[in-house]
């Protein structure tokens, strides 16, 4: 629903523009309407890539990262991260509780999300089940 909302009046837009165009004999009718087409299915093929941006917050959706297990793929200043889910990268920081840096290529778990920022904490087998092995 929301990403149709935006996207409309884009649509429209475009469509007016390339109507004034063929009104004025700037661009032929088929030309016209193949551009229109176009935009049309660039809308369409892009809803399956920004689906999860869309999506509320938390544990909703069958897309939603909550959850999942990612690796961290880049360890930033100030907490800040990107992590690697189910093949996207997203911007993350730790749970609130888990101070220390993460490495790279450390496992993490999706516990929340704000917006498109995840928020993860280490998955912490090494530590658990290191001496063991």
């Amino acid at each position: 629903g929301k990403y149709t909302a935006l996207q409309v009046p884009a649509a429209v837009l475009a469509g007016l523009v390339l109507w004034l165009l063929w009104r004025y004999q700037i661009m032929p009718a088929w030309l016209a309407w193949c551009l229109l087409l176009l935009w049309i299915l660039k809308d369409v093929v892009l809803f399956f890539y920004v689906w999860p941006a869309y999506e509320p917050s938390g544990e909703e959706g069958p897309l939603s990262p909550v959850g999942q297990v990612g690796v961290v793929e880049e360890y930033m200043e100030k907490e800040r991260m990107r992590v690697r889910v189910r093949g996207e990268t997203w911007r993350a920081m730790p749970e609130q509780r888990w101070k220390k840096a993460f490495r790279s290529g450390q496992s993490v778990r999706v516990v929340d999300r704000r917006g498109l920022v995840l928020i993860v904490r280490p998955i912490l087998t090494e530590e658990k089940f290191g001496s063991f092995v």
